[in-house]
């Protein structure tokens, strides 16, 4: 993470949709934009922000950033916020598949970011199910030195194509993600929380980070709605990563 520059950040924020998808708009939305281009700007990530794109439109610019000279780059983020389903997130007007966006960006296709932290947080539902939660009680590098040295000591090396990427989805698989129309989403807000906190300047690296935000949403946040049924309903992110190091945000 000591590059030139830190790298691009896209964050697709998709709020109005057609009226063939069936989906309402997403009220509150505005405000995890307001964070997010605030806390990605600490980072010092150059900001490609786009609204209410079709699924061709957002494979497009994917398409056309995987393509840009990374070579003094750190690393790429982007952040996806839509409605969603399963493994898919909304364009305005149908559903796309989460991997043929990362595909874009697979060291065998975009050979300027292997080996290099590629980083997607994606704020949509993943189905329909309500969390009513459960009441508890209160309550790395090689570490032997041979393998560390053999490391070093091959002057070329081969990394897996989809190594380095971590995926932090606002919810695990099947559940609804929880948005207050005024305030923005849990995921989101929780999550520039902890970036401003302790991802600027280096204090953590980005898994642990990760962890204190889920710890955030899961106990910090519960729904309080009119609807009896869907008052008292809890969330939890679900990271998924295949980091091969520690990130670390160090200040340029």
């Amino acid at each position: 993470m000591r590059h030139p520059c830190r790298g691009y950040c896209l964050i697709v924020n998709n709020y109005e949709f057609d009226a063939s998808t069936k989906m309402s708009a997403r009220s509150g939305t505005a405000s995890d934009l307001a964070v997010l281009r605030e806390s990605f700007r600490r980072l010092q990530f150059q900001l490609v922000i786009v609204e209410n794109v079709r699924c061709g439109q957002l494979l497009s610019l994917c398409s056309q950033l995987a393509a840009q000279d990374h070579s003094q780059a750190d690393c790429f983020a982007a952040v996806l916020m839509s409605h969603g389903e399963p493994d898919q997130i909304y364009g305005t007007d149908g559903l796309l598949r989460v991997d043929e966006i990362l595909a874009r960006f697979r060291g065998d296709v975009c050979p300027g970011l292997a080996g290099k932290p590629k980083l997607f947080f994606l704020q949509a539902c993943r189905g329909s199910k309500f969390d009513a939660g459960v009441e508890v009680p209160d309550s790395g590098a090689p570490s032997d030195e041979a393998d560390a040295a053999a490391i070093e000591q091959q002057q070329r090396r081969l990394l897996p194509s989809e190594a380095d990427f971590l995926v932090a989805y606002s919810v695990t698989p099947g559940y609804y993600s929880w948005r207050n129309a005024v305030h923005g989403s849990w995921f989101v807000q929780s999550l520039c929380r902890g970036l401003d906190e302790w991802g600027y300047g280096g204090r953590l690296d980005l898994q642990r980070l990760l962890t204190r935000v889920c710890w955030r949403v899961a106990n910090l946040y519960e729904s309080n709605a009119r609807d009896p049924l869907l008052c008292r309903k809890k969330q939890v992110p679900c990271i998924v990563s295949m980091l091969t190091k520690e990130v670390y945000f160090v200040p340029k």
